[in-house]
Order: C-alpha cells, then sequence, then structure tokens
C-alpha cells in the first residue's frame, strides 16, 4: 500500500459459523515499523430465515386488547390447524384457518376472553368476561355446552379464563378486581367437571366475594395478572399485578407452591414448549429479559434485548423452544435461547388502537 492510500478488503464468515463477538486483529509492516489495530465483529446466524410478509385478516373485533389483562387471547389448535380468537367485547370467538390464512367461523359467545383447548385438542373452554365458561368443539366450531357462573362449583364462581390441565380438571381465573387492567384478579380455582368440585386458591389480596373455603398460596402474592400452566399441564402459573413482582408456581394435586419475587416482573411471561424455561421482563434491569427454571423458578439467564420490556412487553418461544421472540411497535426480534444472540428479525403488524395506548 501506498503511504496514505485505502485499501477495501472484504470479511466473510462461513456457513456454519456459530453466532458470537470475535475480536479482529490487523497488522501493518514497513521495514522495521510494525503496527497494529482490532475490530469488534458479531456474527449472526440467519441461515433458514425466509423472507416474510405481513398479512391483515379483518375480523371486525371490537375489543381494545390494550386495556385488558389476558395472557390467553389466541390460541393454535393443533389438531384442526386453526387459530381461536377471542372478542369479549364483540362477544364472539374467530376461527382462522392457517393453512388459507382466513376466518373461516365466528362463534357467538357473550363476553368471551380467556381460553385454552383440552391435551386431545378436541374441546376449546372459553371464561368469559361475564363469568360463564363455554366448551366448543374445535372441529365443529360450535358451543357444545354452557356452564353459568353460579353453577360452577358448590357455591359458584366467575370464570374469566380457562387454563386445562392433565387430568381433566381446569383452572379458572376469577376475582376479578375494581378495574380489570389495574387491580387483576384475586384468586384461581380448580374446578373437576366430572363432579363438579371446585378448590379455591388466592394470594395476600383480600377476594370478593369471600369464599367459605380459600388455600391462602404464594406467599407476597397480591393480585393475579400473568395466568397460565406449564407446558405438562401439571402445574398452574401465577404472576402478579402489582410491585411484589411475585411468579408463583401452584401444584394443584398437593396445593404445594414455589415462588420468586426477585427476577421478574410477571404481568406477562412466556413458557417454553419443552417445558424448561419461563421468559419475563426483568424486574431489576430494563431493557432485559430472565429466562427461570421451570421446576425450582432459579435464574437461568439474564440477557440484553431491543424492544419492549415493560409491562406492555409480547414474549414467545418458537415451536422447538430454541428461540425467543420479542416484540416492538414496529419489529418482532428473534434470540437464541442458547447463546442469547439476536438471530433475526421481522417487520410487526402495527394496527393503532382506536382511543390511543
Amino acid at each position: 500500500m501506498q503511504p496514505g492510500a485505502a485499501q477495501q478488503i472484504t470479511i466473510n464468515a462461513a456457513a456454519t459459523a456459530a453466532s458470537g463477538t470475535v475480536t479482529l486483529t490487523f497488522t501493518g509492516t514497513s521495514g522495521s515499523l510494525t503496527h497494529t489495530t482490532q475490530l469488534g465483529v458479531t456474527v449472526a446466524v440467519l441461515s433458514g430465515i425466509l423472507p416474510t410478509r405481513s398479512r391483515y385478516i379483518r375480523t371486525d373485533s371490537s375489543t381494545e386488547y390494550f386495556s385488558f389483562l389476558n395472557q390467553q387471547w389466541i390460541i393454535f389448535n393443533s389438531l384442526t390447524n386453526r387459530f381461536f380468537v377471542s372478542d369479549p367485547v364483540g362477544n364472539h370467538v374467530f376461527v382462522i384457518d392457517a393453512s388459507t390464512q382466513t376466518e373461516i367461523a365466528v362463534i357467538d359467545i357473550p363476553g368471551a376472553f380467556g381460553l385454552d383447548d383440552t391435551p386431545d385438542h378436541k374441546t376449546l373452554y372459553v371464561g368469559t368476561q361475564i363469568g360463564d365458561l363455554y366448551t366448543v368443539d374445535t372441529v365443529a366450531m360450535t358451543v357444545t355446552h354452557r356452564y353459568l357462573a353460579t353453577s360452577l362449583g358448590p357455591v359458584g364462581f366467575r370464570a374469566f379464563s380457562a387454563q386445562v390441565l392433565v387430568d381433566g380438571r381446569v383452572a379458572l381465573l376469577g376475582g376479578q378486581g375494581g378495574i380489570p387492567n389495574v387491580d387483576g384478579y384475586a384468586s384461581f380455582g380448580v374446578w373437576n367437571p366430572a363432579d363438579n368440585s371446585m378448590t379455591v386458591y388466592a394470594g395476600s389480596a383480600p377476594v370478593f366475594p369471600p369464599g367459605p373455603s380459600v388455600t391462602v398460596v404464594c406467599g407476597p402474592m397480591g393480585t393475579i395478572a400473568g395466568f397460565s400452566r406449564s407446558a405438562d399441564r401439571t402445574k398452574i402459573l401465577i404472576g402478579s399485578a402489582f410491585s411484589d413482582a411475585t411468579l408463583c408456581e401452584v401444584d394443584p394435586a398437593t396445593s404445594k407452591f414455589n415462588y420468586t419475587s426477585v427476577f421478574v416482573y410477571p404481568v406477562k411471561f412466556s413458557l417454553s414448549p419443552d417445558g424448561k424455561y419461563i421468559a419475563a421482563p426483568s424486574f431489576g434491569s430494563p431493557g432485559s429479559v430472565v429466562l427461570l427454571d421451570t421446576q425450582t423458578l432459579a435464574m437461568v439467564a439474564q440477557f440484553t434485548v431491543s424492544g419492549e420490556t415493560t409491562t406492555a412487553a409480547s414474549i414467545g418461544f418458537s415451536a422447538d423452544s430454541s428461540k425467543l421472540f420479542i416484540t416492538s411497535n414496529t419489529i418482532v426480534y428473534a434470540y437464541s435461547v442458547t447463546t442469547h444472540q439476536l438471530v433475526g428479525w421481522t417487520s410487526n403488524i402495527d394496527v393503532q388502537p382506536i382511543s390511543g395506548g
């Protein structure tokens, strides 16, 4: 090279290169003079990621979803290859075919809210803002039964959301506070459809109306925001709506529980399909997510991500549990669960709400 001249070089990564950060060292020699400089290079594995495009499907839903605490708006039913989506304000459950990407049915259910299907995927349980519980045939896409809130258990129970357990019992989220998107829920019940028995659980927050027998669990847990079940359907997971930041796992077979109030802000959380991890926004490190062990609730990892990590966060795992997806208003980011490196991104569907928020 001539003094003062520039030289362009190209650095390529092999197709088999693993994700990671490396440091390159450049050495220049002229006679007895030697100089070095370094350059940090980040390698992200993008092979196998196909181009994507956004597709809008009109449902005429009248729900502004941001104004409710609900982790269970939508479920993918693997038996029928269909998505079931609740619309509590419009009193519907929409059915979207995954193959044709079209709406194929609208099921009328007043106040349809949190939903889940059975282990055989043949029946959908739908909790409602009214408190009644419905079952839907996922193949015929018709309502098969309506359980009045007053008939659930020996004294009645308002079921806003449902999670189906491995033994056929159904975990029901109830005890809604004064303002659904602020106060959260005070209790959940484990209901047996076979004999109509019910065990009601609650944290430290008062239950309204007070029940004759309530099992207190989860230590400092206030009212409930996050509500889900383990991948094997044996445990119930709840997350606090308040600053106690409690994430709790309850075994309905024994009523034993385990909780943490240190790592995450569990208004929303996601469980990996392989049953190993829980992902949630970090409680003490803004801009980060935390992975917890589902068996012990111990922290496995904490790493910085792009995207939303407040209570508005939307976090989900890929079907093979290898990637964690984080959304922002305009981008969906994908991170490796093992290396915590960014492995891809795509444009997010940005639909503005009617009244703001």
